[in-house]
This record gives structure tokens, C-alpha cells and sequence, in this order.
């Protein structure tokens, strides 16, 4: 996961909320398009690493610090292998339809699920191999079974949503041909663009995806060929860069763009590490600069706003 920039606009359906074109400037944005979707009543999301499954006690400490963070959404990196297995980057996590990973893993992720609103898993990142397996997997009908199964028990966890941060690759086929897989299996469809807009333009149109997270860590990153299309707008910052106090400030003024309704952070590690774990402090933040925003989109669309998540069904597995 890494970040940069763009101007765009999102068409959306009639159940969700729609407004004028908008330049976003300087944003991370993420636009709810799908039919389904539902102004949520925080409006904050955080990506977290493969620490999760990978590091001793991350999966637990993240559950716990997640309680009470403000935080509706959480982002877990998972992978896929060529065989469609969904992997973490040292184990096998979903295999045969059936979670073969260890157990505490599993306890945790439907924890998570049961803690807050909205759980993804997204994939790719600085890296090829998960796209290189994909095309393995697209070519094999053995192979795609397997992915579609473990989707399937991906979605029986309570697990909201696929996340493509595709960041390198950029194989349109293959990324339209993924999105309609994910979909078909239950599970929503985001994306989150790091450059080359004309890639995910299509996703978006031909696809139809229910976010899209804009990485825009990078504002002076040149930016050009973006389709204006309408909607929701989430922006997004860097915690690396940005104490509570610049979040706020970056958010008061991002709160001025009529569309943008919700944001993003990278990532829960640096928040824990450099930035003393204060995330209800970057929470409150953002969700203040937002919160006009959120009430009158909610207002408009006839829902309360304390309306649950689109993603608030309750694990089965």
C-alpha cells in the first residue's frame, strides 16, 4: 500500500446519494456505487498490514484497540496463490473452501467482524505476485473454483468485502475478470488507485465497485486521464505524515467539498507506534471535518444516522 492523487467524479445508483461534479484536490477517495450502499454512521477506516495474522499477538492487540477507536471499517492484506488459495505472506490462511490457517487467526478475524462495522481484506500492494497467481488462477477452471469457494467461506466469516490495491501490474482483463469474481461470490468490490487512472476508470464503470480508495499521500503527483463521474468521496491521509492535530486541519478543509463523507488512514501500525496509539484522536478527526457531510447525505437518502452498516451481517462460520 503506498499513495498518490486525482480529480474525479462518480456516477452512482438511485439508492445511493448523488451531487454535482466536484474537483477533488489533494484527496484519498472512496465512492460508494453500490446499490446496496448506506451512509455510515462514522465514516472512518484504517488499513492494517499482514501483521495481523503474521506477528504474534497483532491479531488480538488489533481486535482490542478497535473496541472503542472510532474506527468503522478495518483493511486486513491477504494474497493469493496460483492453486486460488488465499494466503497471508507466510501462511495459507483459506483453502478448499475450508479456513486451514491457524485457528487464532480465524477467532480473530471474526472478533474483528463482531467489533466493528465493516471488515475487507485487500490484496496486490507493491508487488506482482498476487496479480502473476491471479492469471494462473483465471487460466485454470480447477483453480478458479478453489478461489471462488474460498470467497465464499471469505463471506461465511462476516468479512465485508475485496480490496484490489493493485499498485504495478495493471492488466485491465484481469482486474475486470476479479472484480466479477469477488462479486459474484458475495462479497463487495473496492479498490484503492495508486496511478494510471485510465486503468480503473473501467472498473469502475463496467464493474461497478463499492469504493474506491484513493491514495493521495503525494499531492503534487502529476495527474491526468480520469473519466468525471459522480458520488461519494472519502479522502484519505498518511499518518507517517500527519499528526491528529494536521488531520484535523486537512479534514476541516476537505469537509468543504459537499461530497466527501468519510476517510481513510495508513496504517494502524504507524498510529500504535509513532503516533502513541491515539486512534480515537485520528478518528474524532476525521469524522469531524465530515460530519455535516454525512448528516445531510443521510437526510437526503431518508436514513437515520445511526443507520447500520451495508455490511453488518453476522458471521456464519
Amino acid at each position: 500500500m503506498t499513495a498518490r492523487f486525482l480529480s474525479l467524479r462518480f456516477a452512482v445508483p438511485a439508492a445511493c446519494i448523488r451531487g454535482a461534479w466536484v474537483p477533488v484536490v489533494w484527496l484519498l477517495v472512496a465512492v460508494a456505487v453500490s446499490g446496496h450502499a448506506q451512509v455510515c454512521h462514522a465514516q472512518a477506516a484504517v488499513f492494517a498490514g499482514c501483521g495481523f495474522f503474521d506477528t504474534p499477538g497483532e491479531g488480538a492487540k488489533t481486535v482490542a484497540e478497535h473496541r472503542d477507536s472510532g474506527f468503522d471499517t478495518v483493511l486486513l492484506e491477504t494474497h493469493f496463490d496460483a492453486t486460488g488459495a488465499i494466503r497471508s505472506n507466510r501462511v495459507t490462511l483459506v483453502d478448499g473452501g475450508a479456513w486451514v490457517g491457524p485457528e487464532k487467526d480465524k477467532q480473530n478475524v471474526l472478533a474483528l467482524v463482531a467489533t466493528i462495522d465493516r471488515v475487507e481484506f485487500w490484496f496486490a500492494g507493491w508487488s506482482r505476485r498476487d496479480y502473476d497467481d491471479l492469471r494462473k488462477v483465471k487460466a485454470s477452471p480447477e483453480a478458479t473454483a478453489n478461489l471462488k469457494q474460498n470467497l465464499a467461506l471469505v463471506k461465511r466469516l462476516g468479512v465485508c468485502g475485496y480490496c484490489d490495491d493493485d499498485e504495478d501490474v495493471y492488466d485491465l482483463p484481469l482486474a475486470l475478470w476479479m472484480g466479477r469474481v469477488v462479486q459474484e461470490s458475495g462479497l463487495k468490490y473496492s479498490i484503492a488507485p495508486y496511478k494510471r487512472p485510465k486503468h480503473w476508470v473501467p472498473i469502475v464503470n463496467e464493474v461497478g465497485v463499492d469504493r474506491i480508495y484513493y491514495q493521495s499521500y503525494f499531492p503534487r503527483r502529476k495527474l491526468d486521464g480520469w473519466d468525471q463521474l459522480e458520488g461519494q468521496l472519502w479522502a484519505g491521509l498518511n499518518t507517517d505524515d500527519d499528526t491528529v492535530e494536521v488531520v484535523r486541519e486537512k479534514f476541516a478543509a476537505f469537509g468543504k467539498n459537499p461530497k466527501v463523507v468519510g476517510g481513510f488512514l495508513w496504517s494502524s501500525g504507524i498510529i500504535r507506534g509513532k503516533r502513541g496509539g491515539d486512534f480515537r484522536g485520528y478518528a474524532d478527526a476525521i469524522e469531524a471535518g465530515v460530519a455535516a457531510n454525512v448528516a445531510r447525505l443521510a437526510a437526503e437518502a431518508g436514513e437515520g444516522a445511526g443507520q447500520p452498516s451495508a455490511c453488518g451481517a453476522a458471521a456464519t462460520e
